[in-house]
């Protein structure tokens, strides 16, 4: 266990003085250095891994909140999703090889012969060839 326990200063140098114990006599049975002890019992503040030994060194009436159950569910199966997932992709793969060749070939019959579209430059329009062509 990691963390800090509070407890009043009063209440750890009251139940150490109502047992007649020195610093380095509760140091010496919860075991943890002497200035350990006093750091803690100054700060009103001990480890979470020694305060039950420090609560039955000292004789104090602990109370515990009723523990929170938290039920943890486990993740889904991902694999389901990430076949689903997967046939989308080659739908929609295939639907831009399809518009691709929709809009080369839209691109190649708007063009004037023998030439390539501009990348970038939109294709004329086929009633503006016609017209062209008719006025040459």
């Amino acid at each position: 266990m990691k963390g800090w326990i509070q407890v009043p200063t009063e209440t750890l140098k009251a139940a150490r003085k109502r047992l007649g114990l020195s610093y380095e006599a509760v140091a010496r049975q919860v075991p943890v250095g002497m200035s350990t002890y006093i750091r803690w019992e100054k700060m009103g503040r001990i480890s979470a891994d020694y305060f039950d030994q420090i609560a039955d060194v000292l004789e104090l009436d602990v109370t515990r909140p009723d523990p929170i159950h938290v039920l943890i569910a486990e993740p889904p199966d991902a694999l389901p999703m990430l076949q689903a997932l997967d046939r989308r992709l080659e739908a929609l793969e295939w639907q831009i090889g399809e518009m691709q060749g929709l809009l080369q070939s839209l691109l190649t019959r708007s063009a004037p012969a023998g030439e390539d579209p501009e990348p970038g430059v939109p294709p004329r329009p086929l009633e503006f060839e016609a017209a062209a062509d008719a006025a040459n």
